[in-house]
């Protein structure tokens, strides 16, 4: 028995129309809007791009936190020397928040503490957390920088309720943290810190990003919301939520999806959007026949569309655009896709997209990766 190809319909729109949308395969992804409370001075920009100075250290993008306390840092940087974030107290006699992260470390550390004779330490008196709150989920070895690889998207996520911080190269997720640490423990259904000191965590809210060497910063992005746990990438309808569903967390309802996942569910979620419908029941038999036999339609694409992309058959896929593009996306929002069998395609960027994929035969197999 063969095994059956993988047939999908993926609708997407673009970001800054209140829409999302990608123009190869689907992904579902967002993030929050861009606040900066000092970024670069104008004139320091402009000075600079006519020397033609490359910013280091010396130029930081600096931010603000929207809920104090808490909140996903993102920035995306080329450096391969060294990154630092520094989160500062909305009360300056309170610690400040560092994480740094070179070819031969990785740390959060805290710095600033006030003296007995009423003054504070400089910023370079910095204090490394304790191994009592650290952990490595992939070991000290892989959270380190390497050389001659980059740019990196870094993110520090800082969540206030659980009193977790936890830092992550690539995509925003639970399954990608390099490192973490646990300012809380669980104490009577209720997360406590481990030591009422830590309650300054609280007033974190000012954000300055800084790098060693490489370009200037670009792409940052602060969300209010910290990274808790990952997002469920299954879509239920809200008549068949379980208490267990929410409890477990594997699946998430149309009511929680982003606005333009909203728009594109609907679109696509109708009982009436299938492949094999009364009209062709065996459609989707048909396709396969078709990809899998040399001479017939959907075979002779994909060998043509191989032709042009290295020659190698297993690196192609077909695509039928549905509908009109209606000027919110980069091309036409709804698109069908036809995967046969253990095929696959390049790597695509479709960063700062919403998608909504809906598997009409087969099945799909998703993975994380760290870095492509």
């Amino acid at each position: 028995m063969a095994v059956p190809i993988i047939v999908d319909v993926a609708g997407a729109v673009e970001e800054n129309s209140g829409f999302k949308s990608v123009d190869e395969e689907a992904e579902d992804k967002g993030e929050g809007d861009v606040e900066d409370e000092e970024a670069f001075d104008e004139a320091d920009e402009v000075v600079a791009e006519v020397a033609n100075v490359t910013p280091t250290w010396d130029r930081p993008r600096k931010g603000i936190l929207k809920i104090t306390g808490q909140g996903t840092i993102s920035v995306k940087a080329d450096s391969t020397v060294g990154f630092h974030i520094e989160v500062h107290t909305v009360d300056s006699m309170n610690p400040t928040l560092y994480f740094d992260v070179t070819q031969d470390e990785c740390y959060f550390s805290y710095g600033g503490l006030p003296t007995a004779d009423g003054g504070t330490l400089s910023s370079s008196a910095r204090v490394e957390f304790g191994e009592a709150y650290v952990t490595n989920p992939k070991g000290k070895d892989a959270a380190k920088l390497s050389e001659g690889q980059g740019p990196y998207k870094h993110w520090l996520s800082i969540d206030l309720v659980n009193g977790v911080l936890r830092y992550g190269r690539g995509y925003c997720t639970a399954s990608l943290v390099l490192l973490q640490a646990a300012l809380k423990k669980k104490e009577d259904k209720m997360f406590v810190y481990v030591d009422k000191w830590w309650e300054w965590v609280k007033g974190l809210q000012h954000v300055v990003v800084k790098q060693t060497g490489g370009r200037q910063l670009t792409d940052m992005v602060i969300d209010p919301f910290p990274l808790v746990r990952d997002l469920p990438p299954y879509v239920v309808k809200d008549q068949d939520i379980t208490l267990d569903d929410l409890e477990s967390g594997v699946v998430i309802v149309v009511a929680n999806l982003p606005a333009a996942c909203q728009v594109l569910y609907r679109n696509a979620a109708g009982p009436k959007i299938v492949l094999d419908a009364l009209d062709f029941p065996e459609f989707s038999q048909a396709i396969e026949r078709s990809v899998r036999n040399e001479g017939l339609v959907g075979y002779e694409l994909l060998r043509k569309k191989a032709a042009n992309h290295g020659g190698k058959l297993s690196g192609t896929y077909l695509r039928i655009t549905i509908g009109t593009n209606l000027g919110n996306s980069p091309g036409i929002p709804y698109v069908l896709e036809i995967w046969p069998s253990r095929h696959q395609s390049p790597i695509h960027d479709h960063g700062d997209s919403f998608a909504v994929i809906k598997v009409l035969h087969g099945q799909i197999n998703a993975y994380y990766f760290d870095s492509l």
